[in-house]
């Protein structure tokens, strides 16, 4: 709801368009890396810095229910400077 109001309103972020992907780790470690392997990866290969195609900067992340998660899931993203 949120993401479709900012880029619906011109007066919010004026000329940037915001998405959202949503991937599940089922409370399992391995799956959060991969998960967040593929969030950070282009066109479903799990390639990190791998960019051809279509881009998608991505600025932050929202990490998990429990703590275990968001520490798994920021392990990685801290490398690439992603928020947290």
């Amino acid at each position: 709801f949120a993401v479709n109001e900012v880029n619906e309103n011109p007066n919010i972020l004026s000329n940037i368009t915001l998405g959202f992907q949503i991937y599940d780790s089922y409370c399992d470690a391995k799956m959060t890396y991969q998960n967040t392997l593929n969030l950070i990866s282009h066109h479903r290969k799990t390639i990190p810095n791998y960019k051809c195609g279509v881009e998608k900067n991505l600025v932050a992340a929202i990490g998990g229910l429990e703590s275990e998660t968001s520490s798994h899931m920021a392990s990685i993203l801290e490398l690439y400077k992603i928020l947290q």
